[in-house]
């Protein structure tokens, strides 16, 4: 199992740790699993889902887990202005959440316009599939014109398999990125917000 142990004040008495389980490592992992390609569309849309879900999970896995580090070292006075409180934290939306990373580390303007933007896609994304509540689209189909030996049972069929080829708009959100291109673009974030605290640091000792 993946698990962070969290030593406490060393130089006390105190002997207990702390263990934290680290979902994000399996998310990422789950991401990477994914695979790229596939010639078959349904294979395709199936992967795609399983993308944004684990993908979703996973940025906002980190991103929690870097806000609650600014809290907790910006009490001790290691990062400034990190005088917010996780309770009030805990309730923003992700994005928020995220646009307060970013601003804490100083993180320049178009960098923080992109993931943020590329983060608020990706959650509404996901949102759309958990809460899917898609109208059915109506379409008008090819009149059939009267044929001989044609019955009326073939007649339908001919139109259900036309109406067979109409894609569902979420369908078209899900396969308009790859999950080559997706899984590149979440875990590039990722990667970013896990080493941010840590570049910080190396910025403040200098």
């Amino acid at each position: 199992m993946k698990k962070s142990i969290i030593l406490k004040n060393l130089l006390s008495d105190d002997e207990s740790v702390s263990v934290k389980l680290e979902m994000s490592s399996y998310y990422k992992e789950f991401i990477n699993a994914i695979p790229d390609k596939s010639k078959d569309r349904e294979e395709r849309f199936k992967h795609g889902v399983a993308c944004i879900i684990w993908g979703a999970f996973y940025l906002e896995a980190v991103i929690n887990d870097t806000s609650m580090k600014i809290l907790e070292d910006g009490t001790q006075g290691i990062i400034e202005n990190a005088d917010i409180l996780w309770p009030f934290v805990e309730k923003a939306r992700t994005e928020e959440k995220l646009e307060f990373i970013i601003k804490t580390f100083k993180s320049d303007y178009a960098m923080r316009n992109r993931f943020h933007e590329q983060v608020k896609s990706l959650f509404k994304l996901r949102n759309k599939l958990a809460h899917f509540k898609e109208k059915p689209n109506e379409v008008r189909l090819r009149k059939i014109t009267a044929k001989a030996n044609v019955s009326e049972k073939e007649k339908i069929y001919s139109r259900i398999d036309a109406a067979k080829q109409v894609t569902p708009s979420i369908v078209d959100a899900v396969l308009s990125v790859s999950v080559q291109d997706r899984r590149k673009e979440i875990l590039k974030i990722g990667k970013w917000i896990e080493q941010a605290i840590f570049e910080y640091y190396k910025t403040r000792k200098q």
